[in-house]
């Protein structure tokens, strides 16, 4: 799939994307994003810039996920049984299914990777 990215990018073109990774990973780099660089540079990508934007992510996200809870009575009155879905995803990115909340055991970084010098 990268190089097929590679191949379609406009000469000097990006690719942005969301890299999520387990915070059980971590000891020092976290070993997703290395293999990540790793994968880039085997269909001719490297990456130019890599943010963890983990804290703004989780207070966006937590307080999204707070506001469908609170009104999951609502949701389920409008929507019927399509607010369920929604609803489990809530659940689990708040913890309240019983396992530890997603947006706590998560780390978020945004890529953002292109050829070397811009060349395609």
């Amino acid at each position: 799939m990268l190089r097929e990215v590679r191949r379609i990018l406009k000469p000097g073109g990006n690719i942005i994307f969301s890299l999520y990774v387990s915070c059980s990973q971590f000891i020092g780099a976290p070993r997703a994003l290395i293999e990540w660089q790793e994968c880039l540079a085997l269909s001719g990508l490297v990456i130019s810039d890599c943010q963890d934007v983990s804290q703004e992510w989780r207070t966006f996200m937590r307080q999204k996920h707070e506001d469908h809870w609170k009104a999951r009575a609502w949701l389920r009155k409008k929507l019927g049984d399509l607010a369920e879905r929604e609803l489990s995803v809530s659940q689990a990115m708040l913890g309240l299914d019983g396992r530890p909340a997603f947006l706590d055991v998560v780390q978020r970084y945004e890529i953002v990777a292109g050829s070397p010098f811009g060349a395609n």
